[in-house]
């Protein structure tokens, strides 16, 4: 799937802006989805 991602970022301009836009929201994703489930195990965020 990432190969995908690169390949379209070699290719296309103003590819590596898209690519580091998916990379932003995919930590975003993660760090939002980590705070979560550290919420419902009680833990402080």
């Amino acid at each position: 799937m990432a190969k995908i991602f690169y390949a379209l970022a070699a290719i296309a301009p103003g590819g590596f802006i898209l690519l580091a836009a998916i990379g932003i929201l995919h930590v975003v994703r993660v760090g939002l989805r980590e705070r979560r489930q550290r919420q419902t195990a009680g833990l402080p965020a």
